[in-house]
């Protein structure tokens, strides 16, 4: 039985990943290069305002699968209780804070108010639905998650697909939206035990969450602003055109990143499941070092066949973007050194938030004059996706090491 549930958990994983990766090629095929830009804009947008947030999530994401790993039912309604209400009053005051700053700002093309008022909804959105996925994940419900991540990646691409071909730019956008929306409603109502929010917010448990979650929300905001450089850079040292070719080109690494919060989703809470019942990091620095080297190995076996199935595809359906088919070739590996690094948990597992943060903010502090370069003198796109695998290949190590050794302490 267990095993079924493995299978059947990967192979959906697998058919949502093929998903992503149709979904964002077949929008950059209804839309022009230009407007494929102005999608990425949006896209970039709502990943910094998820971060209205400010960490209660990430801490939840720890907290939670201990809690249940101790089998404390009542701790663990607390702390979704506490992180639903957090989430309201935090979002908002984010929200109102933006609106007043946009009132003060004017732009060239109204196209940017819609962009970032739509990214400002979706972010709202984006992160009750994480809420309710990261409480799947800690209960172990593994069906119930890779099933309803399947079906909104399936009807995001049906949705998706459709509006951009009847409204164009809106339409993609207002199916990212809907589509998020759609997924929290189902399993919130459907899906998981009606929790109510706490009247008291400011109290242990909050600051607990807080205290865990904002280090590793700066890491990952930091992640965000590593990934999203490159982009941002090019879009004021280059062109929206350019950006939409780069951000076509940069499909893998997002495929590589969402495989990534896959993997994370299903290893990390079972790990911090059983390091609930054991104390052992040892044994969790085990299990994320044999699934990162498989990941990998698995990787450098696919490559060729990626390689076959990305000449055929921009070679005949899409050759507008043809011209950038050995950056997205490129791409691939720094998106499998994501995707396999999962010494997360370990750290995790440690205590070792703040390296999680530090070795974000270590990256940044190298990718940005080297990027800041390579926009001022105009070089050619490839050397962006060059320099993100190099420090990516040091930084995997260096947090492998890391958490070994975090690992053979109070074991």
């Amino acid at each position: 039985m267990i095993f079924r549930k493995e299978t059947i958990y990967f192979s959906l994983i697998i058919l949502a990943s093929i998903i992503s990766l149709t979904k964002s090629g077949l929008i950059a095929y209804f839309l022009s290069p230009t407007n494929f830009g102005y999608f990425s804009i949006f896209l970039i947008l709502t990943g910094y305002f998820q971060y209205s947030q400010l960490g209660i999530l990430n801490g939840l994401g720890r907290e939670l699968p201990i809690s249940l790993g101790k089998k404390d039912d009542q701790r663990s309604e607390i702390l979704i209780g506490t992180t639903k209400r957090t989430l309201i009053i935090f979002q908002s005051i984010v929200s109102f804070i933006l609106i007043l700053v946009l009132v003060f700002i004017s732009f060239d093309s109204e196209i940017y108010n819609l962009i970032i008022f739509f990214a400002l909804i979706t972010s709202w959105i984006s992160n009750f639905f994480q809420l309710s996925m990261l409480r799947l994940r800690s209960e172990l419900r593994i069906i119930e998650f890779s099933l309803i991540n399947f079906l909104v990646s399936f009807l995001g691409l049906i949705l998706t697909i459709y509006f951009s071909i009847v409204f164009g730019l809106t339409g993609a956008i207002l199916g990212t939206s809907l589509v998020l929306f759609v997924g929290y409603f189902y399993t919130e109502i459907f899906q998981l035990k009606s929790i109510k929010t706490k009247k008291k917010i400011f109290d242990k448990d909050f600051f607990l969450l807080l205290k865990v979650g904002f280090p590793m929300l700066v890491g990952a905001f930091l992640q965000t602003i590593l990934f999203s450089l490159d982009k941002v850079l090019i879009l004021n040292f280059y062109s929206v055109e350019k950006l939409g070719l780069y951000s076509f080109a940069s499909i893998p690494l997002i495929i590589g990143i969402g495989i990534s919060g896959i993997i994370s989703t299903y290893f990390y809470p079972k790990i911090l499941h059983q390091f609930g019942k054991d104390n052992n990091k040892f044994e969790a620095y085990k299990i994320s070092r044999n699934i990162s080297f498989i990941l990998i190995g698995l990787g450098l076996l696919v490559f060729p066949l990626f390689s076959l199935i990305v000449n055929y595809l921009l070679s005949n359906f899409f050759q507008e973007y043809i011209e950038i088919m050995n950056i997205l070739l490129f791409f691939y590996f720094p998106a499998l050194l994501i995707a396999s690094n999962t010494f997360g948990a370990t750290l995790m597992a440690s205590g070792q938030i703040f390296f999680i943060f530090l070795i974000e903010l270590i990256l940044l502090i190298i990718t940005l004059p080297i990027f800041i370069y390579l926009s001022l003198n105009n070089f050619d796109l490839i050397y962006f996706p060059i320099v993100l695998f190099f420090l990516l290949l040091i930084a995997f190590f260096i947090s492998m090491l890391f958490a070994k050794k975090k690992s053979l302490t109070q074991i």
